[in-house]
């Protein structure tokens, strides 16, 4: 009887230290309003072919696939040919699985690129740090570099970290 009552203490207050921490976690990355990814997942599975690493590591050549550039304000995708899209978190499945499928040579694989502008400045090791504000357009780009880095991989898409500029 003894037994049974101390694992009941012990499993409540488990489960009260876990509600409790639960506020205190990493959020949720993905917006509750994001689309449907499974559907977009299923188009590029069926229209893309898997890729194979040993084709596009280490990255010599010009990239034939789709990069996602995100800058402070806005998030892109860049083909091969130059063309340009601007995108966003909630549209991002939906553009990447509705490209030709001639932008997809390597598979299903995309760069994923920051701007420079994008990372805080870090003063150098014995240097004095330098008396600036950080941009709060900081902190919004760090999110949706997580949310998109979240979905890709929800897509089932390889990722490629881009040089940052």
């Amino acid at each position: 009887m003894c037994c049974s009552r101390l694992v009941v203490v012990l499993g409540m207050t488990s489960i009260f230290l876990m509600s409790a921490c639960a506020g205190h976690r990493k959020p949720q990355v993905l917006p509750p309003t994001v689309p449907n990814l499974s559907e977009y997942s299923a188009t590029l599975r069926k229209n893309i072919h898997r890729a194979n690493a040993s084709e596009y590591l280490p990255v010599r050549a010009l990239w034939k696939n789709p990069t996602i550039v995100i800058q402070l304000e806005t998030t892109s995708i860049i083909l091969a040919d130059g063309t340009r899209k601007e995108t966003s978190p909630f549209d991002l499945a939906k553009d990447l699985a509705t490209l030709p499928k001639s932008a997809w040579p390597l598979g299903r694989v995309v760069i994923l690129s920051r701007s420079g502008r994008t990372f805080p400045i870090i003063p150098l090791q014995a240097t004095p740090t330098p008396n600036i504000h950080p941009d709060p357009r900081l902190s919004e780009a760090d999110k949706r570099t997580a949310t998109i880095e979240h979905m890709l991989e929800l897509l089932g898409l390889g990722v490629v970290a881009g040089p940052v500029g």
